[in-house]
């Protein structure tokens, strides 16, 4: 296992044990049994997230009385869902901490027991610490208050482009400075690049070509566009993509890095499987589009590389070491995380679990 800046593995080495990787995904298992209504978390959890409790087994009303009371009722309604015939259980909210504090978890599982009426008997699964995604998501919404005030004093518009359903979303100041309003913007089919002047069509094609493929850290690119008084007019365009889709079935989501001893020694064993199952391979802080590109030039890698310059896509996932794999399922959910070398074998079984 390799974790940057430091990177303590001289070759290959053994994939570590489940508690582990529980560990630094900052989750762990909880069991609920209603019939006794006690609720059991994992204590080393409990101690690491600063949680006063005095034994890892608890009645489930004190667990409830931890829930910050705005969240309470998140939490009572995914309890309800599951006594009336649901599988699944799942709620974020915040949790007392010590020196009063406030963590913010997701807690996610299912009923794996119901008594011969239905009734829910026992229901288990993962609590995730996402306190830091939650505060980021603050942080983000005070970003977006502020690149808003920018853009107006700088007169740059904001766009967005969802690629699968070719829709773009522009902002106000965009409307403005092309003169269309919203409606007529809205009502036109694919209007942004029905007015792009036709000279400068290949152009923008080249590049957002070589950004999906990955050879591009973004888009920059200049362009004359049909304005709604009929005249052309010159714009410039800077942009990146900030979402990857994994197109709605299971895929193994591999982290690696040029840099990583272990990353080269697994790699085989990703190419293997990558040949016949989805596998998207992301190279997080390895320099940019062109360094990897290069990288993977000289070492023929069989899956697509999205290149994460500065390990964002790694920092939503909660990666900490490299190479680590997660293991999702056609819902979008990750069934399994693996940190260190995994054999072929070990990918595959990964894979099933993930439902293929």
């Amino acid at each position: 296992m390799s974790a940057r800046p430091e990177s303590t593995a001289a070759g290959v080495t053994a994939g570590i044990d489940p508690k582990s990787a529980l560990a630094l995904a900052q989750a762990a298992v909880w069991d609920w049994h209603l019939a006794d209504d006690r609720i059991h978390v994992e204590e080393s959890w409990l101690r690491a997230l600063g949680v006063d409790a005095a034994d890892a087994t608890m009645p489930t009303a004190e667990w409830r009385r931890r829930i910050h009371p705005d969240d309470l009722g998140a939490f009572l309604a995914a309890t309800e869902s599951c006594e009336h015939g649901g599988d699944r259980f799942e709620c974020e909210y915040r949790l007392l901490a010590a020196a009063h504090r406030w963590v913010w978890i997701l807690h996610r599982g299912r009923v794996v027991q119901r008594a011969r009426d239905g009734a829910a008997l026992r229901i288990t699964g993962l609590l995730l610490d996402i306190d830091r995604r939650k505060s980021e998501e603050v942080a983000r919404g005070d970003s977006e208050s502020r690149l808003a005030t920018a853009l107006w004093g700088a007169r740059a518009a904001f766009w967005q482009w969802h690629v699968p359903s070719n829709t773009r979303t522009a902002s106000p100041l965009w409307l403005a400075m092309t003169g269309y309003p919203r409606t007529q913007w809205d009502a036109m089919p694919n209007p942004w690049f029905s007015n792009l002047h036709p000279e400068d069509r290949d152009a923008v094609d080249r590049q957002l070509r070589q950004h999906a493929q990955g050879e591009r850290d973004s888009v920059e690119f200049e362009y004359r566009f049909k304005a709604a008084s009929g005249e052309y007019r010159w714009m410039l365009d800077r942009g990146r993509a900030v979402e990857w889709d994994l197109q709605g079935r299971p895929v193994l989501v591999y982290f690696w890095a040029t840099w990583c001893g272990v990353c080269k020694a697994m790699q085989s064993n990703v190419d293997a499987v990558a040949r016949d199952l989805p596998v998207l391979s992301i190279a997080t802080q390895s320099g940019s589009a062109a360094d990897v590109t290069a990288y993977v030039r000289e070492r023929p890698i069989v899956p697509k590389v999205v290149v994460d310059a500065n390990g964002s896509i790694a920092k939503r996932f909660g990666v900490r070491a490299f190479p680590t794999i997660f293991a999702i399922d056609s819902g979008g959910e990750i069934r399994h995380v693996e940190v260190g070398y995994t054999t072929e074998l070990g990918l595959r079984l990964r894979m099933r679990l993930a439902g293929l």
